[in-house]
């Protein structure tokens, strides 16, 4: 078992990667069908990471395989389309595309 303050120290070192990332997607929405910029950020991060991927599944999907040492499997599931919604705040990191939010 890997002790807790281990995966602590983990998580704490890629915070600041996650929420660059984070913003970056959420400024940069694209609506259903038309995730070209997304899709291709996140091939070339799982690229970056050395993760074996699948590009253009139904369109824009990426599928991506993360081999781990036991028998076991865990399948994730995420959408990356933007509503069709004008966002209306003023933070730094607000959508940079008219019409289209991550709500």
């Amino acid at each position: 078992m890997i002790p807790a303050d281990r995966i602590r120290d983990e998580a704490d070192a890629l915070f600041d990667e996650a929420v660059r990332t984070r913003r970056h997607l959420h400024m940069s929405p694209e609506l259903s069908f038309n995730e070209t910029e997304t899709s291709a950020f996140i091939a070339a991060e799982l690229e970056r990471a050395g993760i074996p991927h699948e590009t253009g599944i139904g369109g824009n999907g990426i599928a991506a395989t993360i081999a781990g040492s036991g028998d076991g499997v865990v399948a994730l599931r995420a959408d990356m389309d933007a509503l069709p919604i004008q966002e209306a705040n003023d933070h730094a990191y607000r959508s940079r595309n008219d019409g289209a939010m991550h709500a």
